[in-house]
């Protein structure tokens, strides 16, 4: 169990965990190695750029704890239950500050509306004067007009060419099952262990459990996808590829880590040494 504070320049101080207080000005950083978790605390009256910070130096202290690491960003006052119970077990005071009152604004009342004017008054009407109704003339009956009848011409429409949809070619599915089962099957390099296997846009941890079955080792593979990546480009250095390919298609990348030196490795840093112990050995005796 480890706790962190976040300097104005964005570095993480480790402190112990009997000197670490919640307090509404500042940002926790508690690492929970049981659960592996990285819980972030954010105080609600915290400087805005010290919270932008933790979250950036929490992604990089998970790239050095390792893959299966969660980063849990939690603001004041929406602590989950299983947080809580890791503060209470770990004795952790809490001081945090109230949320100052909101203040009432004075209310304005309306200025009382104008009284309506009087309407002005109607113009009186001059009495009508009945005119004599006119006398129309009988509209005049037009003779019809002969109308000649074409005959109608006839077009011919040629039917399209019939088009025979295209069958799509068969995508195989990827299944992460049958690629655990396939990469059971390989041997790994001895200085190098399983860490993680990408398929399609998915990042896996892999994990290896040996057991021993009428005296033959047998390794079977466990996988626990990670959620919450980091954006932006991610180096994986200290990783080699390893390439799947079935059917003329990349069904998944390992990625193993380099866990120890080469036997060529260890060779070449003996004979450095020698030589460097050699070259001392003959300066010393010129000097005599």
């Amino acid at each position: 169990m480890q706790a962190y504070k976040i300097s104005e320049e964005g570095e993480l101080i480790s402190v112990p965990l009997k000197d670490i207080e919640l307090r509404s000005d500042d940002v926790v950083v508690i690492v929970e190695d049981n659960k592996k978790n990285i819980f972030i605390w954010k105080g609600i009256n915290a400087p805005v750029r010290k919270k932008f910070i933790s979250a950036r130096s929490a992604w990089k202290l998970r790239g050095e704890l390792g893959p299966l690491y969660k980063v849990v960003s939690i603001d004041e006052g929406e602590e989950p239950e299983d947080f809580l119970n890791l503060i209470k077990s770990l004795n952790i005071s809490v001081k945090t500050t109230p949320p100052a009152p909101a203040e009432e604004k004075p209310k304005v009342e309306a200025p009382p509306l104008p009284a309506p004017k009087p309407a002005p008054p109607k113009p009186r009407r001059r009495p009508a004067v009945a005119l004599p109704p006119k006398v129309e003339k009988p509209p005049e009956i037009k003779k019809p007009a002969k109308v000649e009848v074409k005959k109608p011409v006839e077009v011919k429409v040629e039917k399209p060419p019939e088009v025979k949809p295209v069958s799509p070619s068969p995508v195989e599915e990827i299944d992460v099952r049958s690629i655990l089962s396939m990469l059971e099957g390989l041997d790994t390099p001895p200085e190098y262990s399983r860490e993680l296997l990408i398929v399609g846009t998915r990042i896996y941890a892999l994990g290896e459990v040996r057991t021993k079955l009428f005296g033959k080792e047998k390794v079977k593979l466990s996988v626990e996808i990670l959620d919450a990546l980091p954006e932006g480009p991610y180096l994986a250095e200290g990783y080699i590829p390893r390439v799947i390919i079935k059917n003329d298609q990349v069904l998944a990348v390992e990625l193993l880590k380099k866990t120890r030196a080469t036997v060529e490795e260890i060779k070449k840093e003996i004979r450095k040494g020698l030589e460097t112990y050699t070259s001392l050995i003959r300066k010393l005796e010129k000097e005599e």
